[in-house]
């Protein structure tokens, strides 16, 4: 017999709460409830699902029951981060400790991706099934917290410690059929609602046992108390980190109830440290900061083009081939045809051999890809794309030839940080297509989207979804030279240049950098980038004018890094002859030394991105300041768990940022005070009020 229950019913403290499907089937109750994809467990969804599993208790016709998701996931997302989070969390471990208690057994159908509260919920579950390929996680540790629901004590019951502190110090997915064993009692090569009843109906034979009760993970007291230890070892920056091994351990030393209120309070702890704070600020900015204008609809691209025989061309056909696009590569001369396009065979080589990638998947990728030697094959593209150099002759000979060659719907963009987009967006014919899609050099994915005035909002909107449908980081930003990377960039060579002036080694400069979190000190990237392309870049932005820097007496010299070194000698010690050079110069200059600790170090170069930061907000190059972290990050390596020179700032607090800034303003012009500081000090605001 199958019963269906009205799906709209007034559930608990919401009166307008849409209850989740319920159905009966051969005495299995299917509760099915819609999670939408890149949310997590909300309290509403859980009282509702509980609603429904209260009536299937009471239903005698059901001996178990079900719950599965429905769509594309079961419930993703790290978890609520702002006022209503733990109110979302209380909900959910009440929901987990209904299902423990209930005297008929409930298994979780994982019919999509289960991640965070979702999962966690899961686990309290009598047994999971999943389909195959279905993405399992616990990202709470990308936001700097730990699990708020019972995962840190139910985890470890069913896989042990080792698998456990792996998943939840990770965060990163597994596949359902690659979980640790027993984490997922069945996988299914269909619908596992169906496998779930079957279990149920399997489990309903016998006293269903809670997760709380369940001991396979610890069997093996010894190595689980080594694994808890091994965690501590290596615990990383995040004082999230540091905790799940305490946590986990409690699994096995405490009683459960104990353990959950132990890894509540730790939540709670780590939710109020900066590490907390700067990693949702920066996830939070990363989401805003590839959001379209108001009202503007992004445009479907099934085909891009790409001009020019380039590395930025060959990295964007590269990324769009793996995102499923048929991409239209453009090269006038042959043998530079011939080479990107070997530039890619290559990358996909590289991945099979690397087990990234089966052979079959790379040459279904690859069979996407149409390389031309005329620009009319781009007649049908969706967006063309010009990866050329950045010259502006070249460039606007190449919009011009877009212009004229493609659908007239199409749009049409420049991977160039260029001074001025207004007139390449008029030598198109198209101005209302014209975008800026900048991947800097040394930024991994980073893509700066930029309009002009006269963009049409549905371009920009397009431009900014192909960017985040390829994988790439999208940053929305007003047209400017540099955009907001470069004057980033320059803000932060300028302290160096400062420091350095005033006697601070590069080898100590770059060590108190790495100490703070940079993955390599600034002197070092200068070397591995090449000071003089560095320099080119400067004279671009017309930074530094009127004056010798560090940067031009180094290359004037023949340091400009790489193979013919730079600060360092190329097997790697700092160079006496750049710091002779450097010395000469402060001399010439009259740049007294000066004693800068480490600490200084820190706050001369953060406060300087900064300062950098507040002026692009003013010029509304950066949209807000958000946008200014994500740049950051991506683009200076700035540590996602410090979230960005902006949410720094705030963190310290802008009036200490500020007069750090005059107290630096002798040293250099990069270090005076934006007026955005003494705007949002005056007002008791901070940058993350805007």
């Amino acid at each position: 017999m199958t019963r269906a229950v009205p799906p709209s019913t007034p559930g608990p403290g919401d009166a307008t709460m849409r209850l989740p499907d319920y159905d009966v089937a051969q005495g299995v109750a299917i509760i099915a409830f819609t999670a939408v994809p890149g949310t997590a467990m909300s309290a509403a969804l859980a009282a509702g699902i509980g609603a429904q599993l209260d009536r299937a208790i009471a239903d005698p016709e059901v001996g178990a029951a079900v719950l599965v998701g429905q769509g594309r996931v079961f419930s993703t997302g790290a978890g609520a981060t702002g006022p209503e989070a733990e109110t979302v969390l209380d909900a959910v471990a009440r929901l987990a400790a209904e299902i423990e208690a209930a005297p008929k057994p409930v298994v979780a159908a994982l019919n999509g991706a289960a991640a965070g509260p979702g999962l966690e919920l899961a686990l309290a579950c009598h047994g999971r099934t999943a389909a195959r390929g279905v993405a399992l996680s616990f990202p709470q540790i990308a936001l700097g917290l730990p699990p708020g629901a019972g995962a840190t004590q139910r985890l470890p019951r069913l896989v042990g410690a080792e698998a456990a502190l792996r998943m939840l110090s990770g965060g990163r997915a597994v596949r359902a059929e690659a979980a640790p064993a027993g984490l997922i009692d069945a996988v299914a090569e269909g619908d596992p609602a169906v496998d779930a009843a079957a279990l149920a109906r399997r489990l309903a034979a016998a006293p269903a046992v809670p997760t709380s009760a369940r001991r396979e993970g610890l069997a093996d007291p010894r190595g689980f108390m080594a694994a808890c230890a091994a965690a501590r070892r290596a615990p990383g920056p995040i004082p999230a980190a540091r905790a799940l091994p305490d946590c986990v351990e409690a699994a096995l030393l405490l009683p459960f109830a104990a353990g959950l209120e132990m890894e509540r309070a730790h939540w709670r702890d780590c939710r109020a440290t900066p590490e907390a704070q700067a990693l949702i600020h920066l996830t939070r900015a990363e989401a805003e900061a590839a959001l379209p204008p108001p009202g503007a609809a992004a445009a479907e691209v099934a085909r891009l083009g790409i001009v020019g025989a380039t590395p930025r061309g060959a990295a964007w056909a590269i990324a769009a081939l793996e995102a499923g696009i048929e991409t239209v590569l453009v090269a006038t001369d042959a043998p530079g045809l011939a080479q990107v396009t070997e530039r890619i065979l290559a990358a996909f080589d590289r991945a099979v051999e690397a087990g990234r990638l089966d052979r079959a998947a790379a040459d279904l990728r690859l069979s996407r890809l149409v390389p031309a030697e005329r620009f009319e094959a781009l007649e049908p593209v969706d967006l063309a794309l010009l990866a050329l150099s950045d010259d502006l002759t070249l460039q606007r000979e190449g919009m011009g030839a877009l212009g004229l060659l493609t659908r007239p719907e199409a749009v049409l963009a420049t991977t160039a940080a260029l001074s001025d987009l207004d007139a390449l967006a008029a030598a198109s014919g198209r101005p209302g297509a014209v975008v800026a899609m900048h991947t800097p050099e040394r930024a991994g994915r980073l893509c700066e989207v930029a309009a002009t005035a006269d963009t049409d909002p549905s371009a920009l909107a397009t431009a900014l979804s192909l960017t985040s449908r390829v994988g790439m980081t999208a940053v929305a930003a007003g047209a400017a030279p540099g955009l907001i990377l470069g004057p980033l960039r320059e803000a932060g060579l300028q302290a160096v240049e400062a420091m350095l002036l005033q006697g601070v080694p590069p080898d100590r400069l770059d060590a108190a950098l790495v100490a703070w979190g940079l993955d390599e000190g600034p002197c070092r990237a200068l070397d591995v980038e090449g000071l003089d392309r560095r320099q080119a870049q400067r004279r671009a932005l017309g930074a530094a004018r009127g004056r010798a820097t560090v940067l031009d007496v180094l290359v004037e010299a023949g340091r400009v890094g790489r193979r013919a070194g730079g600060f360092y000698t190329p097997e790697g010690a700092v160079s006496d002859e750049a710091v002779a050079l450097v010395a000469a110069l402060a001399e010439m200059s009259g740049v007294a030394e000066r004693r800068i600790s480490e600490p200084g170090i820190v706050r001369r170069w953060t406060a300087a991105l900064a300062n950098a930061g507040a002026r692009a907000v003013e010029a509304g190059t950066a949209p807000r300041p958000g946008a200014v972290d994500v740049c950051a990050h991506a683009g200076l390596g700035f540590p996602r768990w410090r979230g960005g020179p902006m949410v720094a700032a705030d963190l310290r607090g802008l009036l200490r940022v500020q007069n750090d800034l005059r107290r630096y303003a002798e040293e250099g012009e990069v270090f005076a005070p934006a007026p955005l500081f003494a705007e949002l000090i005056k007002n008791g605001q901070h940058f993350g009020d805007l």
